[in-house]
Order: structure tokens, then C-alpha cells, then sequence
């Protein structure tokens, strides 16, 4: 009998052309494909059409098609054989692959080498549930495999979402089951992870991957364009200026002449005597333009590397918050002082806690966030979690925790006050707190009660233990919040986010338009910004919008080819159209009542300027000149006089914010109601300053005390009482003037008309000579009048008529 044939030995080719390496089976046909006139650049080239395999010149970065390897070994597992990529002996010798080296296959993925006769020499043989999962290619494509650039770093914090949801993926068996799984592996941020716990497949992908030297590495919410980090910056750079030593290198005889010679195509004997052309055998250089993802830093998880599981719709849902609409501190206006105290109590909590505790004081875990609606609380802290990037963000709102089954609200509760413990230093944000946790006493909702009791202790418990989580709450209704949770120790700090003045409506105003086509000068911002009494953040956006659809539909009817340009013009549009947030619930429809309509008076319309527009609109004067304006002011007269029409005069010529009561309307049969309603307008009228309460038929409403069939209980009594401590109380008044109206001055009580509260007394008499003439040219004006009627003798006929009197006698000629 013969001798058996020895194995047939592997001989490879490198081509003098590209200084590719080939099997030696392939070496006519790698001739007929290679162009030496054109070079093969493998940053353009396409994997999925590679049909031979090869080495990459000195790189020896292995291009190989990919298979499916079935023979696996009997001895090894399926979760281990799902890690091995299994190639030839002489490839990997070529290469300097050893058995078990990590290898990175298709630049994103760490497999372990491991030799195969069965695998063809120019293949790459994978299992299929690798190839399929893992992978997610098709067979017969090119794949690239080689060492990596750098060593593994150590990590000290994985984070993996869980694909596949079961009811044991909370539970801290199954996070100390997939610790110990993975320990020794090596991944980079989106390896998916595959377990098999109990018999159910378990599918893991790596979110987020933190390791020694403070390198972080996190991974896109959903299929994105490519981010790097900065120490992924730095790989690309090191690995682009190895490339272009790469590029300028040419093979020659002394190895450091920079004269290129061009190598003779030679014969490669059996592998094992095979020489790179360097004459080293193991060349880890890989060449940049190999890379169409260069950004991956590989990490290898240890026994003290912390595993964080969380759920993959947590992961998407705060992302996609974050994608759909980033807030930033520069896109924030008006709101510079507010934001560097939360921002302060912030680093004192989560960046320099120790210098609170060495001194034995305690460190601030909370602030409250307080104002009316559209001030731009949520804003301000959308924008605070968008710069604490070094920090965890933990979103909590009230349809994320309510529940209709007993104890699952305060389990949720708890477990996102666990998340941000676990993954400390982290921020929480609670939008309408109010909502959340109201007074317990006038709440009859048991679930709310053991809410507000779960959220006092997670403080608590949070605050003993030191750890650095801070909490920013949101709420429009500071009141309503349970009192247990304003004190230190809990929301320490309470900070005011009010209606902006006039310096922070051009800020915002300016931070709206910063990426509009305008052509507004900066004295054409604050012209506008200085009419917008009351206007909050949202109106000043809500101003902007309306100006832009202006500007569209003013361009489209003037077909103009600039497109469309914000004018002030438009601006001022849009401060007709927008009402204030802070008037909309008390605000009336301003008649349109001008000074000339109001005949003569010129005496009282000049008090009533200097009374009140000149301290609302030149405040800085009456500073400067330590003048302390009015705080009100009391108009008395016959019925008749115009005292109504002068109020609405004086809203329209002004241009401040008006608020209209009728005396009568605050009274409730409910006892308390009335107060409140008085409460409610100050309230309003503050949120709306610079702002004009007008009480008409005042002397219903603070009649004199005592003068009641219910004596000092009577309800008038009550709405009085508040009424005064509302105008001179502990609390100032500020930019605020009262102005009322009464027939009956004898009936208002006289505590109502000292000095502090309605110290401005101005009689309203009735009209004289010239007033009752301007009277009848101004109703003549509007109507036909035959040449026969003398205007003198109709002013001396309604001598001590009143004002409408006078415009009555008119009334039949109509």
C-alpha cells in the first residue's frame, strides 16, 4: 500500500501590485482582477462583493468571506462557541493570530480566535446564531477581521438594557447572574449580549460602558449617525496618523530609504516559513482607511466592574426626549440669576459634597421651582439636565407612577429614586409637584397620602445616606404642595421663576429671534418688549410665532423673491394677537375709549396720569428722586359723570394691564369664598404688574365696618378686611395701582382712604360750560345735524346736567 498523503500544504501569494496577500489557488485569478494603474483602496471598497480572500499589505488586517461553521467541538457550549470565529492554522499564522486572542470581526464585535482545518484558508466560520444575532450579515460576504489597536481598558461600570422583557429582569439574582456570565468578555458599546437564564433566552445590549481613566462610551438610542467621544477622538487620530506613515512608506532594501522599488512577484513557500516583507512576523498596524467606523473602544469587564440592568423602554423614552428637542443654557433668556443658584446648589451636591460634610454641615439634595405657568420652569430645567452631562437624569411625572393597584405607585416611586442612587451622581426632575403630592388635609385620596409619605422618606433616606442625587421639582401652585416636603432637608431651596421684567422680555424676545431672518435693531426689541406688560416666556414665543405667519402672509400677498423678513411691524401684530397667560382668566375686552372721547376733564385726565400712568411707566424716576407714588386712587362724583368712561380711558391710553371688578361679584354665599376671590384678583393683579385693579361701586364692597345687620361678622366686614391688608399688608404691593369709583364716598369705610391705600382723592364733578360743549361736538361729530341748531344755545339750556344726561338728550333725535 502507498504511505498516506500528507495534509496538502497552504501557500500564499503577495502581489507586487496592491502588496496583497492571497492563497496561492487564487493567485491567477487575484491577477486577471488586479489593476496595478489603479490601487486598491479598501475604504471604498465593498465587503458584500469580496469573492477571494486576502491580507491587507503590511497591516495584515485578514479580509475574509464569511461563513457557517457547524462541526462545532462537542466540548464547548453554545454560549461559548457563539464568541469563537474559527479560522485556518496557516491564516492565522499569516496574520499572528494565536489561539484565543480577541480578534475584532466587522470593527464593531469581539470574537476569540480558533483554528479550523475545516474552514477554508480565505474564510471566516462563525455559528449561525453569531452570524444571524450577533452579526446580523449575510453568508458569502467580506468581513474584516483583525488584533486590536489598543489594549482592553478595564471596566468599572457596565450598563445593559434588557431587549427581551420577563418578570425576572428586575430581580438582583438575574444582575448577579449576568455579572458572573460576563465576566472576562470584552465589549464596546451596542454588543448585543445573549444569555440563557432558567431556559428563557435573555437578550442585552450595552448601552453605556464606563472604565479606569474616566473613558465613557454610550451608545445611540436608535439607529444614528456615528458620535464619537473624546477618547474615541483620540483613537481616530492615532490610528488616521499611523495611516498617512503608512501611505508614504515604500518597500526597499535598508528599510529606511525613502526610494521606492518595486518588489519582484515571488513564490511564498509552506506558511510556516512565511516572512512579512518587513521581515517582522507580527505587524499590528491597521491602516485607517480599512475603518468605516473607527470610534469603538473596547473594554473588558473584571469582577469589580458594577453591571447596571435597565429596561429598553426607559432607555428609548427619556432619549427620545432628549433627541426630539435639546434645550440649551443659551437658548434661555431672563433667567441668568435663577440659573446660577440652581446650578451652584447643584455642584455643591454632586461635585464638592465633601466640603459640607468636613464641616459638619448638610448638603442641599432639592430645590423647588415655583411660578406662574409659562415662566419657564420645565424649560429651565430641561436646560440644567441637557449641561450636567457627567450626571445620571432621572424624569418623574405623575402618569409614571400612578396606579390603580394597591402599593404599585409607591414601588414606582421607589424604584426611580433606586435607579438614581444606583447610578449616582445624579439629577431627578418632578414637573407639577402640586399635582403629585397635595395637601394631605385636603386631600381624600388615600393612594395620594401614601405617595406624599413614600416621597418624605425617599428624601430622607436619600439625605442619610449622603448620596449625591439632587432634585429639581416643578409646580405653578406653590401653596398647594404638602408643607412636609418645603422643609430643609428636603426641597431646601425655593426659588422664583416670575414674570420677567422688562430688561429679561428682550433678552427672551432676542433669544427667539436669534435664529430668525429679522431686520429688528435692538431700540426696535425693547419698544416692543416695553408695551408687553405681563407677557410671560411662552406669550414672548406665542409673539414671535404670530409675527412670523405675519411676515409669510404679508410676503406671499407681496409675491416678494427675499422670502419672508420679521419688521417690526410684524412684532407688533403679534402683541395684538397674543393675550397675556397671567390676564386670561380676569381679563376684559378693553373698550376702545380714547381721551378725546371724554369731553373736558382736562384737570382730572392730567391727576390721573401723574396718579398713575407716570409711576407705572418711569419707575427709575420716581426712584431716583425718592418719590413714593400713590397706591391708589378713589374717584367720587354724581352719577354721570364719567367716571366709568374714565376708567376705560385711562385702560386704553395707558396700555397696562387692566383688570375689571364689579364690587358685588366677589361676594359667595360660602363662607371664605369671598376673601379668597379678593386674594385671587391681588394675586393676578401682582402676576400681571404693571397692572390697574379697577373696582367699580367700591362703597358696595368696603362699605364701613360695623354698619351690617351681622355686625362685625358680617361677610362685607371680611371681604373689607382683606381687601385692606391686600393694598398696605406685610406684603408690598408692587406696580400695582388701585383705582375705584364710588357715588357714596360717605359709605366707604375710612381706614380704605388713609395714606398707603387709596391716598389720591379726586372729585369727578359735573361737566361746566366748555365740558358740556366739547360733549356736544363730539356726539355731532358721529351723527348729521341740521344748520338750525346752535350748540351755545343747547349749553346753556343743560346747565347742572350731567355727562349723561347730556348724551341722553340726544338720544330721541337718533
Amino acid at each position: 500500500m502507498p504511505p498516506r498523503s500528507k495534509q496538502s500544504r497552504i501557500d500564499w501569494h503577495q502581489c507586487s501590485s496592491c502588496d496583497c496577500t492571497v492563497s496561492s489557488r487564487d493567485a491567477s485569478l487575484h491577477a486577471d482582477q488586479c489593476r496595478p494603474d489603479e490601487p486598491m483602496q479598501l475604504k471604498t471598497l465593498n465587503l458584500s462583493n469580496i469573492k477571494l480572500g486576502f491580507f491587507s499589505g503590511k497591516s495584515k488586517c485578514f479580509v475574509g468571506l464569511l461563513t457557517v461553521f457547524g462541526d462545532v467541538p462537542d466540548h464547548l457550549d453554545k454560549s461559548t462557541s457563539d464568541r469563537l470565529v474559527f479560522m485556518h492554522p496557516s491564516a492565522m499564522h499569516l496574520g499572528g493570530f494565536c489561539i484565543g486572542q480577541p480578534v475584532v470581526v466587522d470593527n464593531t464585535h469581539v470574537f476569540t480566535a480558533w483554528p479550523c482545518h475545516g474552514v477554508s484558508p480565505t474564510s471566516v466560520g462563525v455559528s449561525q446564531n453569531a452570524l444571524d444575532v450577533t452579526l446580523k450579515l449575510k453568508p458569502n460576504v467580506g468581513v474584516l477581521v483583525y488584533k486590536p489597536i489598543h489594549p482592553h481598558i478595564p471596566a468599572t461600570e457596565l450598563c445593559l438594557t434588557v431587549r427581551s422583557r420577563s418578570s425576572f429582569a428586575d430581580s438582583q439574582v438575574f444582575q448577579a447572574y449576568v455579572a458572573s456570565k460576563l465576566v472576562d468578555q470584552i465589549l464596546t458599546t451596542d454588543s448585543p449580549v445573549h444569555l440563557t437564564y432558567y431556559g428563557c433566552p435573555c437578550e442585552l445590549r450595552v448601552s453605556k460602558i464606563a472604565g479606569e481613566g474616566q473613558h465613557v462610551v454610550k451608545a445611540p438610542l436608535s439607529p444614528p449617525d456615528v458620535t464619537t467621544s473624546p477618547r474615541q477622538h483620540d483613537v481616530d487620530d492615532l490610528v488616521r496618523n499611523l495611516s498617512q506613515e503608512i501611505d508614504t512608506l515604500r518597500l526597499n532594501s535598508t528599510g529606511n530609504s525613502t526610494r521606492e522599488i518595486e518588489t519582484p512577484k515571488r513564490h511564498l513557500g509552506k506558511c510556516k516559513d512565511f516572512q512579512s516583507p518587513s521581515g517582522e512576523s507580527d505587524i499590528s498596524v491597521l491602516p485607517h482607511r480599512l475603518f468605516q467606523r473607527t470610534d469603538n473602544v473596547f473594554f473588558v469587564v473584571n469582577r469589580r466592574t458594577k453591571v447596571v440592568l435597565e429596561s429598553d423602554s426607559d432607555v428609548l423614552g427619556n432619549g427620545s426626549n432628549k433627541q426630539t428637542k435639546t434645550v440649551c443654557v443659551e437658548d434661555i433668556g431672563g433667567l441668568h440669576k435663577q440659573l446660577a443658584v440652581i446650578t451652584d446648589m447643584i455642584r455643591l451636591c454632586l461635585d464638592t459634597p465633601d466640603i459640607f460634610q468636613q464641616q459638619g454641615l448638610s448638603v442641599p439634595h432639592g430645590v423647588l421651582l415655583y411660578g406662574p405657568p409659562g415662566t419657564g420652569k420645565t424649560m429651565l430645567a430641561s436646560a440644567i439636565l441637557t449641561q450636567s452631562s457627567h450626571a445620571h437624569v432621572v424624569t418623574v411625572s405623575g402618569s409614571d407612577i400612578w396606579s390603580r393597584y394597591y402599593g404599585e405607585s409607591e414601588a414606582k416611586l421607589m424604584q426611580f429614586f433606586k435607579e438614581a442612587r444606583k447610578r449616582a451622581p445624579s439629577l431627578m426632575f418632578i414637573d407639577e409637584l402640586n399635582a403629585m403630592c397635595p395637601r394631605r388635609e385636603s386631600s381624600n385620596n388615600e393612594v395620594e397620602k401614601r405617595v406624599i409619605a413614600c416621597l418624605v422618606s425617599q428624601f430622607d433616606a436619600m439625605v442619610a445616606s449622603g448620596d449625591r442625587v439632587f432634585v429639581i421639582a416643578a409646580t405653578s401652585k406653590r401653596d398647594d404642595i404638602d408643607p412636609a416636603l418645603r422643609r430643609p432637608g428636603r426641597l431646601d431651596g425655593e426659588v422664583e421663576i416670575g414674570v420677567p421684567s422688562m430688561k429679561d422680555r428682550v433678552d427672551i424676545l432676542t433669544c427667539q429671534l436669534r435664529n430668525v431672518r429679522h431686520v429688528l435693531t435692538s431700540t426696535e426689541i425693547s419698544s416692543v418688549a416695553e408695551r408687553a406688560h405681563g407677557f410671560v416666556g411662552a406669550d414672548l414665543s406665542a409673539i414671535c410665532k404670530e409675527a412670523g405667519l405675519h411676515a409669510l402672509k404679508r410676503t406671499e400677498l407681496a409675491k416678494s423673491p427675499d422670502g419672508a423678513v420679521i419688521r417690526q411691524e410684524d412684532l407688533v401684530f403679534g402683541l395684538g394677537a397674543v393675550q397675556p397667560s397671567a390676564m386670561r382668566e380676569v381679563a376684559i375686552e378693553i373698550p376702545q375709549v380714547l381721551w378725546e372721547d371724554i369731553g373736558g376733564q382736562a384737570d382730572l385726565k392730567h391727576k390721573l396720569r401723574q396718579a398713575i400712568e407716570w409711576p407705572l411707566k418711569h419707575p427709575e424716576a420716581f426712584r431716583r428722586l425718592g418719590i413714593r407714588p400713590p397706591r391708589g386712587l378713589l374717584m367720587y362724583g354724581p352719577p354721570g359723570c364719567s367716571k366709568t368712561m374714565i376708567a376705560k380711558a385711562l385702560a386704553r391710553e395707558s396700555g397696562i394691564n387692566f383688570i375689571a371688578i364689579k364690587g358685588p361679584e366677589l361676594f359667595s354665599k360660602w363662607v371664605g369664598e369671598s376673601e379668597r376671590a379678593v386674594r385671587e384678583v391681588f394675586r393676578k393683579a401682582r402676576a400681571a404688574a404693571p397692572a390697574i385693579v379697577f373696582f367699580d361701586e367700591i362703597d358696595a364692597l368696603a362699605g364701613e365696618r360695623g354698619s351690617g345687620a351681622g355686625g362685625g361678622g358680617d361677610v362685607s366686614d371680611r371681604v373689607l378686611a382683606q381687601l385692606l391688608t391686600e393694598m398696605d399688608g406685610v406684603e408690598a404691593l408692587q406696580d400695582v395701582t388701585v383705582v375705584a369709583a364710588t357715588n357714596r364716598p360717605d359709605r366707604i369705610d375710612k381706614a380704605l382712604l388713609r395714606p398707603g391705600r387709596l391716598d389720591r382723592v379726586v372729585h369727578v364733578p359735573l361737566p361746566d360750560t366748555q365740558t358740556r360743549r366739547e360733549i356736544f361736538s363730539i356726539q355731532f361729530r358721529k351723527m348729521p345735524v341740521a344748520d338750525d341748531i346752535s350748540i351755545d344755545d343747547l349749553v346753556t339750556s343743560t346747565e347742572k346736567y350731567s355727562g349723561a344726561e347730556v348724551r341722553d338728550i340726544l338720544t330721541p333725535v337718533k
